[in-house]
């Protein structure tokens, strides 16, 4: 079942009844945003609980991205319902995204090791396996080879 979209200008009320915004006094405008400030906390507070759930079910598979995703349930929720955030939000966001960015950086890594392990395991050229760590050397550190 698709919702409707709403028409916009006007508003329903909890008995069906449709009222033109413009022409609401007072105590029914105010009447109004509790409703819907209310149903807006309920529905976050849904969304919230539903991607909490899909990463459940995710991490059986992918434990460890399913946790970083969990991170950005906030950001998602404030996209998709096309929120304004606040400087403190979208500072969170930014943290959030440096986060991210160093955990795929970790992940990565753990990757290319492994691979370097299971080579050696399997009697590969040392030279293969430098190749393979070298990829995860950090550029800033700026290590190079001294000769003995």
């Amino acid at each position: 079942m698709e919702a409707g979209k709403p028409e916009s200008g006007y508003i329903g009320d909890e008995k069906g009844n449709v009222f033109k915004i413009n022409t609401l006094n007072k105590k029914q405008v105010q009447k109004m945003l509790e409703k819907y400030k209310k149903q807006g906390r309920v529905s976050i507070s849904k969304l919230s609980q539903l991607y909490n759930r899909l990463y459940d079910i995710e991490s059986r598979d992918m434990p460890k991205y399913a946790e970083m995703q969990r991170l950005d349930i906030k950001k998602k929720i404030s996209k998709e319902l096309h929120m304004v955030v606040d400087n403190n939000m979208q500072q969170h966001f930014k943290n959030l995204n440096i986060i991210k960015e160093q955990y795929d950086v970790v992940h990565r890594n753990q990757l290319v090791i492994n691979m370097a392990i299971l080579q050696l395991e399997n009697g590969a050229d040392n030279s293969v396996v430098l190749k393979l760590l070298k990829q995860c050397q950090l550029e800033d550190w700026n290590i190079s080879v001294v000769d003995a």
